[in-house]
């Protein structure tokens, strides 16, 4: 006993020994943030998307001194007023500063230069051991008969990136979200680390001392906005990088603070109490955590549209396969095997003709309204058919055409059948264009040929699907490799247009392109340099059944960005998700289905397509308060 004591001594005095005069012994680390070129203080903060905002180790010694950096490049004053340390308040309202001496400088020449672990502390988005089939957070039961019943406050886990930074001071990238910092020091064989210290020992990860329903908020934290036009979006986006939890609206003594959803310490999220959170933290702080569907049924917002409306796909054509399309006259017209359909703008069947006995591969109409078709009589033969409106033939034509081969001096000329693959019609001279290979036939409207020329590096370069238009001295032909190709009437291409599939039907009318695409079966419309517009198989219907629009715009009446789409599960009556709209994605002006939501999900702050979200479900739509969007 008598050598151990002795031994312990030694190594005391040892260590004593070795340290400088006036060496100061760690006794804490704290971080430290400002934005711009504030005092630093130890307040979580949101920031906006360009701020611009830097972290700092802090070191609090035995003795109670505090030290940041080690020359006058860093900041000469910091703000103390969290936690344990809001004693610090009486003491210029808890401002250390260089000139004071209440903030010092670390002596590197004296007592050596010091390298900090900077790690960012995130929460895992999906537990390691779920404790039933549902495979994410939930404080409430997951399964029949218990199902939504309160279980108790699940364990957030929690993970530790290390970044690359060593020094006093690291500079935050400018992304949207919420994300928690630990740094470390190694000094003299201790290690010392600022809250939120890594324990694999607790469920949870984190320290136990920094761990309730949730990680505290002593570990400090920045929740930076986005830089979203809607403000309410904003904030929303704050919240990226928390975890979605089934059940994340229990609040602890009905204390609103003591939300895991509270943007002052964002444990977790879910879908209704993500909005009322970020409303709340735009200023709104007397708003009540609420459902749902009791959002969707008026409270804190107001109606835009009474409707209940559904969107769905639709099988248009009933298997009916369309190869050509014409728009004439504020109609559609498509031709396949079998019949031509006529079609409103809404997409509507006005009318079909049927011809059971013909197998039409392209559509165009004249100015004197008849109908000119290409008819596939046989594999290897195509003839013009010409109808009236009534489906009544007025005449049929083949195209003949001479060919001369010169062998030696002799020139022979032989004439063959043409088999056109698209037939169009040009509005301004009311003349027939015939594509058949890369040649491009002028014809009369009685089928006599005038003038023919060809389109190069067709078939060369590129292999055309079979179609082409005509409109203001341009020719445009779909290919295969997801362009078409404008020409102009010297046979030059002058434009591709890139499309996002193969088309193999098409018409150009008010600056628009109508394609049919296959696979699946679908006809959209485009903007000439290729942008969408809208897709005539994906339709929102109200009540009734009926397809209609809703336009997206800053009108009064028209649903603006910002603004909430409640959705139900299938064949449920009550509302029981909250989205809200993110984008007009293709700047079609209306809501479809290519249109973006942002909502919690179970990967948490989550951005998806309205199709994903909306397909085979009831939906309204709603708008917070005016007073609430300050």
């Amino acid at each position: 006993m008598f050598l151990f004591t002795l031994f312990i001594i030694s190594v005391t005095l040892n260590s004593i020994s070795m340290s400088s005069p006036g060496e100061p012994f760690i006794k804490s680390l704290l971080i430290v943030s400002n934005v711009g070129d504030s005092i630093p203080d130890d307040e979580n903060k949101i920031v906006k998307y360009r701020d611009e905002v830097n972290l700092f180790a802090v070191i609090k010694d035995k003795r109670g001194n505090y030290y940041l950096g080690d020359d006058n490049f860093f900041p000469d004053k910091v703000r103390l007023i969290r936690g344990k340390f809001k004693e610090l308040l009486m003491i210029g309202e808890g401002v250390y500063s260089i000139d004071k001496g209440t903030l010092k400088r670390w002596n590197k020449k004296e007592w050596g230069e010091l390298s900090f672990n900077w790690y960012k502390v995130m929460p895992k988005m999906v537990p390691s051991h779920p404790i039933s089939t549902y495979k994410w957070y939930s404080n409430v039961f997951t399964e029949y008969p218990d199902e939504g019943v309160w279980s108790g406050f699940d364990t957030i886990e929690y993970q530790q990136e290390l970044l690359s930074e060593k020094g006093w001071q690291i500079h935050l990238p400018g992304e949207p979200g919420t994300v928690r910092f630990r740094v470390e020091v190694n000094y003299n064989g201790r290690t010392v680390s600022s809250p939120g210290r890594n324990d694999p020992s607790q469920p949870s990860h984190i320290a136990a001392q920094d761990y309730d329903r949730g990680i505290k908020p002593t570990v400090h934290k920045i929740s930076r906005l986005s830089n979203h036009k809607n403000r309410l979006i904003r904030y929303i986006e704050a919240f990226k990088g928390v975890p979605w939890c089934w059940g994340a609206e229990y609040k602890k003594d009905e204390e609103p603070t003591s939300h895991q959803s509270e943007l002052s310490n964002p444990v977790c999220i879910e879908c209704s109490d993500l909005v009322i959170a970020a409303l709340r933290a735009m200023g709104n702080e007397n708003l009540c955590y609420t459902t749902a569907d009791e959002i969707a049924r008026g409270k804190y917002t107001k109606p835009i549209d009474k409707r209940v409306f559904r969107y769905l796909l639709l099988d248009i054509f009933h298997s009916w396969i369309p190869k050509g399309v014409i728009f004439y006259n504020n109609d559609f017209y498509f031709c396949g095997k079998g019949k031509i359909q006529i079609r409103d703008r809404n997409f509507r069947l006005k009318k079909e003709i049927k011809k059971s006995s013909f197998n039409y591969i392209d559509i165009a109409i004249s100015n004197d309204d008849r109908i000119y078709l290409i008819n596939e009589v046989k594999d290897t033969e195509r003839e013009i058919q010409v109808l009236d409106f009534q489906g009544n033939e007025k005449m049929r034509f083949n195209l003949k055409v001479e060919r001369s081969i010169k062998l030696g001096d002799q020139t022979y000329t032989k004439e063959f059948l043409a088999r056109p693959e698209g037939i169009t019609i040009s509005k301004e001279n009311n003349e027939i264009y015939l594509l058949s290979s890369d040649e491009v036939y002028i014809l009369d409207l009685n089928g006599r040929l005038k003038k023919s020329f060809k389109l190069k590096n067709l078939y060369g370069s590129f292999v055309p699907t079979g179609y082409l238009v005509v409109r203001k001295g341009l020719i445009y032909i779909p290919v295969y490799d997801k362009k078409i190709l404008v020409y102009n009437m010297e046979g030059e291409v002058v434009n591709k247009i890139v499309m996002e599939d193969v088309v193999f039907g098409l018409d150009v009318y008010d600056d628009r392109l109508c394609v049919i695409n296959i696979s699946p079966l679908r006809v959209i419309l485009y903007k000439l340099n290729g942008e969408f517009l809208e897709d005539f198989r994906k339709a929102i219907v109200d009540e009734s059944g009926e397809r209609i629009t809703i336009p997206i715009g800053e009108k009064k009446d028209n649903l603006h960005i910002g603004d909430l789409i409640m959705t139900g599960e299938e064949e449920a009556e009550n509302f029981s998700h909250t989205m809200l709209l993110y984008e007009d994605s293709n700047f079609n002006g209306f809501l479809d289905g290519d249109d973006k939501v942002i909502y919690a999900g179970h990967k948490g702050v989550m951005i998806s397509p309205l199709e994903e979200k909306l397909r085979g479900r009831d939906f309204t739509l709603r708008r917070f308060d005016g007073s609430l969007i300050k």
